[in-house]
């Protein structure tokens, strides 16, 4: 059953609950003929009246008054809308006869049957519609505002997310066009190659980064290229490893989520004067996706980037908005080695 079906028929048990009330609560439930009883007509129609004032306070007032700051008018319509929900009722039902006799005998051994007569007063009329009209105007306000906030905080995670998106990826092309620029400067026979996989990478951002989730097969053939492009680059200088293990058919994953611990391997792990050493594995099993990368420290020229170390606390955002309690991020920085372990529940 598709979501606007299951709205409808939550709307429509609803509506038949909240009828029900006058029904079940009134004095003359366990009589017949309830429906010509004078008082039962008027709980009745009252609640009848509250369920149009819901619906035209949820989907007309709330929007063009409320939201829009118009408070005073808001405040007038709403009680001009209890008195028509006070006054229109009553003007409604049909009188069948005196509504409050004492019980007796008529004539003919007919017993009568009608319910006490209620409190005496049109104040205590108004209290009792107007805690009544309360639980309307509570409901729809609620129910309006929390959708509004509901759909404030979706719009900002997606712009959050679009923005986290936009700094990465320049950041990490702009990486990459170094690397095939140190190739060509070499002349190295590999720069076609690497042209290739950058082209099929760039491919991968443009086709599928604005997804919500790409297969995770798609995601991993990412890194491994981006891996390889550094491996032309820097050749034998480097020690590289990386391992997968485990079947990815059948798993999505949220684009670019993974490369920005690689990348940042990387950056801060190499030193041409130093030995460098990364390692890279990934691990698929039981809905489970485990990422661990691994790179020995050097020496690094501190740059006026204000851009450094951007692309982890992004990534760290990004995972707290697609995967709530859904991963666990690990980061050992000490004096030797910098890891990430990562553990992303896939279902």
């Amino acid at each position: 059953m598709s979501k606007k079906w299951q709205t409808i028929l939550l709307h429509i048990f609803g509506c038949l609950a909240f009828l029900s009330l006058p029904v079940l609560f009134s004095p003359d439930f366990n009589k017949g003929e309830l429906i010509r009883v004078r008082p039962f007509q008027v709980d009745f129609l009252t609640y009848l009246v509250m369920i149009g004032f819901f619906y035209l306070n949820f989907y007309l007032l709330i929007p063009r008054l409320y939201f829009k700051k118009k408070h005073l008018v808001f405040a007038v319509v709403i009680l001009a809308c209890f008195a028509v929900t006070f006054f229109l009722p009553p003007a409604l039902a049909i009188d069948n006869g005196p509504p409050h006799l004492p019980p007796g005998i008529m004539p003919g051994g007919t017993e009568v049957h009608v319910r006490p007569p209620r409190p005496a007063g049109i104040l205590f009329d108004l209290r009792q519609r107007f805690l009544q009209f309360l639980f309307p105007l509570t409901l729809s306000m609620l129910l309006r505002i929390g959708g509004r906030l509901r759909e404030t905080e979706s719009a900002k995670q997606k712009a959050e997310l679009s923005y986290l998106k936009a700094q990465i990826n320049p950041h990490f092309l702009f990486n990459i066009l170094n690397s095939i620029y140190s190739l060509s400067i070499d002349k190295s026979e590999h720069t076609s190659e690497a042209i290739v996989k950058l082209s099929g990478m760039m491919r991968y951002m443009l086709e599928e980064s604005d997804k919500k989730l790409v297969p995770l097969d798609h995601e991993i053939e990412y890194i491994t290229n981006y891996i390889d492009l550094q491996k032309l680059r820097f050749g034998n200088s480097v020690k590289t490893e990386l391992s997968v293990s485990g079947s990815m058919q059948g798993f999505l994953i949220a684009p670019l989520m993974l490369i920005p611990f690689v990348e940042n391997a990387f950056k801060h792990g190499i030193n041409a004067e130093e030995n460098s050493e990364i390692k890279i594995g990934v691990s698929i099993g039981k809905n489970m996706l485990h990422l661990s990368v691994w790179n020995s420290k050097v020496f690094i020229k501190k740059s006026n980037d204000r851009r450094q170390g951007l692309g982890i606390k992004n990534t760290r955002n990004r995972l707290n908005m697609v995967y709530p309690g859904r991963h666990e991020l690990l980061v050992d920085d000490n004096a030797t080695y910098y890891s990430v372990k990562l553990s992303i529940s896939l279902v």
